[in-house]
């Protein structure tokens, strides 16, 4: 069932035709895989996209979500993403199962993460193509509607330093778990290796990152987004 309390919905039970109208713009949003930041991209740049192409749509927040999830309810470690898009909260596509729901304005289905030939996923690079600046423009569109200054933090999260002209966070895979011995990409004298180029590159702040469960996915873009080179196995 529908809980209109929770995402302050305008619904109605209607006629026999209708259990449920809602009265606002839609965009159903058909989920890659949540669990992985790759495979969520797709499904985000896919929509700005979309959003290019179809003017109805262009760029408004004032817009419900439907997550097109035919299992379970979406999760996901990067689902604040989705804030770059809208002020609503959004519906699972399972709260509708077995009512009659009519959408009485406009809706719209987004280019799909894994259609063939599509974007991202599955784009055959066309010969000549190069330096085109439509990740950046995505990164930077989706950064702004987060909130994100590029020039406020510094890797460490906190304000930048002055002194330092270039910012060199080293993504670290954490320590070796003596308890469980199987890991991967796991460098065990990083902090050493960091101590030692330190010297060498005096206007650089090399600062070990460790990005897991643990930090916000959005405190992990402010890294990032202060980043002149990041080093990672």
């Amino acid at each position: 069932s529908t809980n209109a309390s929770k995402v302050g919905l305008t619904l109605e039970q209607a006629d026999q035709k209708c259990d449920i109208n809602i009265n606002e713009n839609v965009i159903f949003l058909k989920i890659d895989a949540g669990i992985n930041m790759y495979h969520h991209f797709c499904d985000w740049i896919n929509l700005w996209i979309s959003q290019h192409i179809n003017n109805d749509f262009a760029f408004s927040k004032n817009v419900r979500y439907v997550i097109w999830q035919t299992s379970g309810n979406y999760w996901s470690y990067y689902s604040k993403t989705i804030d770059a898009f809208t002020d609503k909260n959004y519906y699972h596509l399972t709260e509708f199962a077995g009512k009659t729901v009519c959408f009485n304005k406009k809706v719209m289905f987004p280019l799909l993460s894994r259609q063939r030939y599509g974007f991202y996923y599955n784009m055959p690079v066309p010969k000549g193509c190069q330096n085109s600046g439509i990740f950046k423009s995505f990164s930077e569109h989706v950064k702004f509607r987060l909130g994100i200054d590029n020039n406020q933090y510094s890797v460490s999260h906190k304000k930048k330093d002055p002194e330092k002209e270039c910012q060199v966070p080293f993504l670290s895979r954490g320590d070796q778990n003596r308890l469980n011995p199987v890991y991967g990409r796991l460098i065990l004298n990083d902090q050493q290796a960091l101590n030692y180029v330190s010297p060498y590159f005096p206007k650089c702040n090399f600062k070990k990152v460790i990005f897991n469960k643990n930090i916000k996915f959005l405190d992990q873009v402010k890294i990032m987004s202060k980043t002149d080179l990041f080093i990672s196995i």
